[in-house]
């Protein structure tokens, strides 16, 4: 009796790390389309600074990788909830004006076109 409960109870455990493998990690939902692109979160004194994230799922044009000239910006601070703005999603300079760099948004929390410093 003993044996077979062992048994059931390493099935069951195998079975749920199966799961857990297949779904990504639990309550994760479907898995997306793989990832094209990762950035880094540029957020000074924030807990998720220098985090990378996924950034184009395929959801942006692929093209060459290009660097356009000067810096992002300085951080500004965050509109008034209710703006209705919005910037123009990047995952790097290529997606942007050549005067554009993309830049870490932390009010929306991903790269946008900014103009370049």
């Amino acid at each position: 009796m003993m044996m077979v409960r062992v048994g059931v109870v390493v099935l069951v455990v195998m079975a749920t790390v199966v799961t857990m493998t297949e779904a990504g990690s639990v309550g994760a939902g479907p898995p997306g389309p793989p990832c094209r692109h990762t950035c880094f979160r540029e957020n000074p004194g924030q807990p998720d600074d220098g985090e990378t994230y996924c950034c184009d799922r395929g959801n942006l044009p692929d093209i060459p990788s290009e660097t356009n000239p000067g810096r992002c910006p300085h951080a500004i601070p965050c509109p008034a909830s209710g703006t209705r703005f919005q910037p123009k999603a990047c995952a790097q300079d290529g997606h942007c004006r050549y005067h554009e760099k993309c830049c870490y948004n932390s009010c929306v929390k991903y790269h946008v076109c900014k103009l370049a410093s």
